[in-house]
């Protein structure tokens, strides 16, 4: 398959389309994604969709394997109250540029510029600042995605507290997900490859 076909943002909209057919028949279910796990493979991708709970918590995430040569990694949530306090003692927030998002969020990471970059898209950030609650991070590979994919794999890991049940919600949280998925293809090739 030819390298400019591979990367991701060709086929989000398909990746959403399977999402949504497997999903279609469960929309008047109160508890959506809850004990379910959605897995679209589609071309060199898998994206998985599921919904757990931890602590009393209930979440829901998507996430997806790749590899790439940058070390570039990052993390992003919302601020709180723990979370400003922590800046008052050098906690790492990088600023994007846009100051409602800057307000909502902490953004960390170890190549900054490249942070920036991924975050600076209007569309993305007006979809981010929908969200009450979020977790979106560059992960090394842990889990089952070490023990299914390449060494070296990395994970694009997306959480939400609470289950997700409609499907424009759903929407929302993909469009995210696959938004900062497509801007890492384009700054690195590497991850068109199989993971």
């Amino acid at each position: 398959m030819p390298a400019e076909r591979c990367g991701f943002r060709t086929i989000k909209d398909a990746v959403w389309a399977r999402l949504e057919a497997g999903l279609a028949a469960k929309l008047s279910d109160k508890n959506l994604l809850k004990e379910t796990r959605i897995e679209i493979n589609l071309e060199n991708w898998t994206i998985s969709l599921d919904a757990y709970a931890t602590n009393g918590k209930e979440y829901t995430r998507i996430r997806a394997p790749f590899l790439r040569k940058s070390d570039a990694k990052f993390k992003i949530f919302h601020k709180d109250f723990y979370s400003t306090f922590m800046k008052l003692f050098g906690m790492q927030d990088i600023v994007i540029g846009s100051p409602v998002f800057d307000e909502a969020f902490i953004i960390q990471g170890n190549k900054p510029k490249e942070v920036a970059i991924l975050f600076s898209d209007k569309s993305l950030q007006s979809r981010m600042l929908k969200e009450q609650s979020l977790l979106f991070q560059l992960k090394e590979d842990e889990g089952w995605f070490k023990t299914q994919y390449k060494e070296g794999a990395e994970e694009l890991y997306l959480e939400t507290e609470g289950n997700i049940t409609t499907i424009e919600h759903l929407r929302n949280f993909y469009e995210i997900f696959a938004g900062v998925l497509s801007a890492l293809c384009d700054l690195d090739p590497a991850c068109k490859e199989m993971p």
